[in-house]
């Protein structure tokens, strides 16, 4: 099996995949080999790579959801009353900018976005949530935008299953289940 990330690995800058590496790829599942994206992009933000690649199996959300072909593996979810008390606690940061949740229904954002922007292209579309109200599913994740790195793991301390992922280079950070993890995935993936 060959495991890869996507950002900052796989794709060259956040967009494609080289022709290259297609072919490498292709060859290496015309020789047997099972092809693992391991993410902590959703997988609605990673399926145009998905729909190129066409991996045996995705694990997405950071660890939070594996699934080989259309068979769940393994998921890790926040649930309904958890995912809403995060977003009224970042809400309540004055530090904390964009706050997301990301369902299996769809992504969630807290605030206008461009639509235009690059960088927000693979999540599109989005729904716009009142913070107040919260959202109307569980989330894989809660991720926030902060210069305040603190905050964000304050949040977290009141919660003893809740973990904190950084973005690497980036002022984005992810709140999720503790055994939402990358690692765990591989294992429960290799495992079946």
């Amino acid at each position: 099996m060959i495991v890869t990330d996507l950002d900052r690995t796989l794709l060259i800058d956040h967009t494609h995949i080289s022709p290259y590496t297609q072919r490498i790829f292709t060859a290496c599942k015309q020789k047997g080999m099972y092809i693992t994206f391991a993410t902590g992009r959703s997988e609605r933000s990673s399926a145009k790579f998905i729909n190129i690649i066409k991996p045996h199996a995705v694990i997405s959300n950071g660890g939070a959801l594996v699934r080989s072909g259309d068979e769940v593996i393994c998921r890790a979810s926040l649930g309904l009353e958890k995912t809403n008390a995060l977003i009224k606690a970042c809400t309540l940061s004055t530090s904390i900018g964009y706050i997301t949740a990301d369902t299996d229904y769809g992504y969630y954002v807290n605030k206008l976005i461009d639509e235009n922007d690059p960088n927000w292209a693979d999540y599109l579309p989005v729904n716009y949530m009142n913070v107040y109200e919260g959202v109307p599913h569980g989330a894989y994740k809660v991720t926030v935008e902060t210069s305040d790195a603190q905050a964000v793991y304050d949040i977290a301390e009141a919660y003893d299953d809740i973990a904190v992922t950084p973005f690497t280079g980036e002022g984005w950070y992810q709140l999720a289940d503790n055994k939402a993890d990358k690692w765990l995935g591989v294992v429960a993936l290799s495992q079946h």
